[in-house]
Order: structure tokens, then sequence, then C-alpha cells
């Protein structure tokens, strides 16, 4: 797992800290994502795709400031130990942000689609920085698999958005 290879830094930082949620930086937490299988998402059943590597390596190059603001919005989501209703606006808003970012970016070539990619990097976020800060596993699994269950949800209703057009016109 990701967590045990900054298990000793974790502890330490997690000592000065806790009120933030990742002791390490998740920038830092995606660097070494890339180099390391990681049992961890697959345990949520993520699967890090070729073209979400190529994705993250390059907003890694071109975009670093994007990680801090992903991480900043989960602090403000997970800070209650919990995840529910009164987070998805800020889930949505972040959604928004990595979206613009996908599509202005003239560096990212994939063919997955967008909003895959942005519900992919948010699940793995969560699953990093809330695995990162909570020593108790089953408070860790309950956030993240809750985590995921609304980032899904959020994503399925900005799709739905596009393919359904109102059959009725206003005067």
């Amino acid at each position: 797992m990701l967590s045990t290879i900054y298990e000793s830094e974790s502890k330490e930082s997690s000592k000065e800290s806790t009120n933030e949620i990742a002791s390490i930086p998740l920038f830092e937490l995606f660097t070494k994502l890339l180099t390391v299988d990681n049992e961890l998402l697959n345990a949520f059943n993520i699967n890090l795709t070729n073209d979400m590597k190529i994705f993250i390596k390059v907003i890694l190059d071109n975009h670093p400031s994007i990680f801090s603001t992903i991480e900043s919005t989960i602090n403000k989501i997970v800070v209650d130990n919990k995840i529910d209703t009164k987070d998805i606006p800020e889930l949505v808003v972040l959604v928004g942000k990595l979206y613009e970012l996908l599509y202005k970016s003239k560096q990212i070539n994939v063919k997955t689609a967008y909003f895959d990619i942005i519900k992919t990097l948010l699940q793995i976020s969560f699953v990093l920085l809330v695995d990162n800060k909570n020593n108790d596993e089953n408070n860790t699994k309950n956030i993240s698999e809750n985590a995921v269950k609304i980032i899904d949800a959020c994503i399925e209703l900005i799709k739905l958005k596009k393919t359904i057009k109102p059959k009725f016109r206003f005067c």
C-alpha cells in the first residue's frame, strides 16, 4: 500500500497537525502512485488505466496547483469525519474546475471521457488522503466508500444534463 511507504512520516506529521486531512501533500501522493502498484485503489475497485496515468503525469508536470485545490476541498469536506449531502455542492464545484482544466489544456490528449477521468481522479484523491490521515481502518473505509459513491452520483447527474434535452419550449 502507498500508505506504508509513508508510514513513519505520516505518524510524525499527524501528531503535529490533527486538523489537516493529509500529512503528506496530495501532489506527493500522486507522484508516488505512478511508481508503485497500489493495493489500496484495488480495494475500492478503482482502476488506474493508462489514460489516467498519462493524465496524472501531465497535470503533475503542467498544473500542479490543482492538487492543492483538490486537497483543500477534500479537507473542507472531511473535516467532520463524514461525507454527506452537505458536501455535494463542494464536489460539484471541484468537478467543474477539473473539467475546465481538462477542456482548456492542450497537453492532455486521451481517449477516455473527461468525466470518467475526473471521477477517477477524485476517487483516488479521497482514498489517498483519507487513508493517509486516518489510523482507524473502518472509518477510513467508510469515508472512502461514501466519497466514491457521492462522486459517482455527482458525475452521473452532470452527465445526465448533457443527455436529456427538454421536449418543450418556453414562449
